[in-house]
């Protein structure tokens, strides 16, 4: 098989007969549609085939012959893991990526925990995207659809979400989380303070962090973002009603100053709850020196 100098998602030499790339508004065609297409095309040839395997004798060697339909199946699965293989290895990679940072974010939790009178990490959350979703990105930023173009630009891949209780255990959370030596911060938006147009809050970090696989050390980017409760539970319902389909123009804009002002709302119970807080660990300190000094 000749050397690859670009190792395509979908588009190979040997397959670039049997389908192409999507073009817009297409959905991205899957593995098992790939290898449905391929197999129906090869169906006719394969019907020199039993079900008992009984292929064609070679009388003077006394060993069945390799047909020509069998050799074409061969070389199509042979072509099918050396262009599907690399992209397995990615998503892995990945996948490795979010466990580490996951591991990270539940020891800071527990060591944590310890210091103070609850857990700052509500929950945790995480994901990688399909591929699918990458070429549909790497087409909207008109880069090729390639592995390479993927780990050198794409740097949200790997995804983490951390949901804390209040606002200040994310920035505690942040802190404790980029001191660590082996993690990078490329990029940080802070939502929380300046929050997008729609109401929008979240604090979103771009960090790159080693994994270590058979092959050795390998840098890995992933996004994490951390909200409060409120701040997450917002971001889940705009998400799904902003892509609700056939709204008109006067409902869609009446629905967006609505959940903008539910954004506010949700700030404000996140200010309120902290306050709460504070003032609960507060009392309970002074409670605690007065029991200290009526022992001494």
């Amino acid at each position: 098989m000749p050397e690859r100098k670009q190792i395509d998602f979908i588009m190979t030499d040997h397959i670039n007969n049997a389908f192409s790339l999507p073009s817009a508004g297409k959905m991205p065609i899957t593995n098992s549609e790939v290898i449905n297409m391929k197999a129906d095309k090869n169906i006719e040839n394969a019907k020199n085939f039993t079900a008992d395997n009984n292929a064609p004798v070679d009388s003077a060697q006394n060993e069945p012959k390799t047909t020509e339909a069998q050799m074409s199946v061969d070389q199509y699965l042979e072509q099918l893991h050396a262009d599907f293989d690399p992209v397995y290895n990615l998503l892995t990679d990945y996948q490795c990526a979010v466990m580490e940072v996951e591991t990270k974010f539940n020891i800071l939790n527990s060591r944590l925990s310890m210091q103070g009178e609850h857990n700052p990490i509500e929950s945790i959350k995480s994901r990688v995207k399909d591929y699918d979703s990458i070429i549909r990105k790497l087409e909207r930023l008109h880069l090729p659809i390639t592995v390479e173009a993927v780990e050198e630009n794409l740097m949200d891949v790997a995804g983490v979400r951390v949901i804390c209780s209040f606002i200040d255990d994310i920035y505690k959370i942040e802190e404790c989380f980029v001191s660590q030596e082996d993690v990078t911060l490329i990029m940080r938006k802070d939502y929380i303070q300046n929050p997008k147009p729609s109401g929008y809050r979240s604090l979103h970090l771009i960090v790159k962090t080693p994994i270590y696989t058979e092959n050795g050390k390998k840098d890995m980017y992933v996004e994490v973002q951390m909200r409060t409760i409120a701040m997450d539970f917002w971001a889940s319902l705009e998400h799904k009603l902003r892509y609700k389909k056939n709204l008109n123009p006067d409902t869609a804009e009446q629905l967006a100053k609505e959940l903008e002002a539910c954004a506010q709302e949700s700030a404000k119970l996140d200010e309120k709850m902290l306050r709460i807080r504070n003032r609960i660990a507060e009392d309970g300190a002074a409670v605690r020196i007065k029991d200290i000094s009526a022992l001494t």
